[in-house]
């Protein structure tokens, strides 16, 4: 080959390399875009599961005193939850 030959050679694949390096960078900018959605959407729901756990722990200790209420109300207040029959309704 001709000196000349090789150097245009040389020239199209330096080209070629830079194009293919140009449409890499930008499939990896997008690549980086549609991960970053997914870590948000992920952030998104795991703070919605903590708010839920947190409101469920809530619960079972609010439950947990309303059951040792109760207990003492019975044993120490001999109190205890009204029948049916003995609701008194009173009309304003």
């Amino acid at each position: 080959m001709k000196p000349q030959w090789r150097s245009m050679l040389g020239l199209w694949a330096l080209i070629c390399a830079v194009i293919i390096s140009g449409v890499a960078v930008v499939y990896a900018k997008n690549q980086s875009r549609e991960l970053f959605l997914q870590l948000q959407t992920s952030r998104a729901a795991h703070a919605q599961a903590l708010i839920e756990w947190n409101q469920w722990q809530l619960e079972l200790a609010t439950q947990g005193n309303l059951q040792q209420v109760l207990q003492i109300a019975r044993s120490r207040l001999n109190m205890h939850i009204p029948q049916h029959s003995q609701h008194l309704f009173i009309d304003p």
